[in-house]
């Protein structure tokens, strides 16, 4: 009888001792928690003051700016992971898809090669 009352005082207080150690951890990360939002918060310069007008709109074009940006390097991936540049597809192409097309020819034209050759050989008669 003593035995069963002397395990249940020792099993009481292992889970009081376990429920105030789960209290102190709870309470530990919670204010890691707050300090690392407060570091992350100093650190991208969001502050919980009001904004006033002029740091509203500098705000916002950062935002813009920041978008913009990610839409350029999510274009660039893309254009990565597809392989070909614009300007290696131009390179490849055919001739009679160049012409169809409109696009220039690579080579200009030599001094030589503007009059057709068989022209210079004759004689007037």
């Amino acid at each position: 009888m003593a035995d069963r009352e002397a395990r249940k005082a020792v099993e009481a207080r292992s889970q009081i001792q376990s429920k105030i150690a789960q209290k102190q951890r709870e309470e530990k990360e919670s204010q890691m928690r707050n300090l690392a939002q407060k570091a992350r918060e100093l650190r991208s310069g969001i502050t919980s003051e009001p904004l006033e007008e002029e740091e509203v709109g500098e705000a916002k074009k950062r935002d813009e700016l920041r978008y913009e940006r990610h839409k350029e390097r999510h274009r660039q991936r893309r254009l990565e992971k597809a392989g070909k540049t614009k300007a290696d597809r131009d390179r490849d192409r055919d001739i009679s898809e160049a012409v169809a097309l409109g696009v220039p020819s690579k080579t200009a034209p030599s001094h030589d090669s503007i009059f057709d050759q068989r022209l210079f050989g004759q004689s007037k008669v």
